[in-house]
């Protein structure tokens, strides 16, 4: 997305907005979202007889958390920092347009 720009010829003024989204998951939480992923339940879709992906990554994540918190007396559970990458592409001031022009989705 980072060449989409709203289109002069439909606004009078636009402008682009990047900022980052934190939040920390627990690990239940963390394969949770990365099991509600549109791409993951198309691969499990197309590659039923294969084993789940998804477990693999959950028990890659187990150990670097039981690496992380090895040699301390009570281990909290593991908290994963989370960055996404937010782009807000606004337009102001809709500029009329004539019937016979194919409207873009921005």
């Amino acid at each position: 997305y980072q060449d989409i720009e709203p289109m002069d010829p439909y606004f009078e003024h636009t402008t682009r907005t990047d900022f980052d989204m934190k939040q920390e998951l627990s690990l239940d939480q963390l394969v949770g979202y990365v099991g509600s992923w549109s791409s993951y339940a198309t691969y499990c879709k197309q590659h039923p007889t294969l084993p789940d992906p998804l477990e693999a990554f959950e028990g890659q994540l187990e150990l670097a958390a039981a690496e992380t918190s090895a040699g301390t007396s009570r281990p909290a559970p593991p908290l994963f920092n989370i960055v996404r990458r937010v782009t807000l592409l606004m337009g102001k001031g809709p500029r009329p347009q004539t019937s016979g022009v194919n409207r873009v989705c921005v």
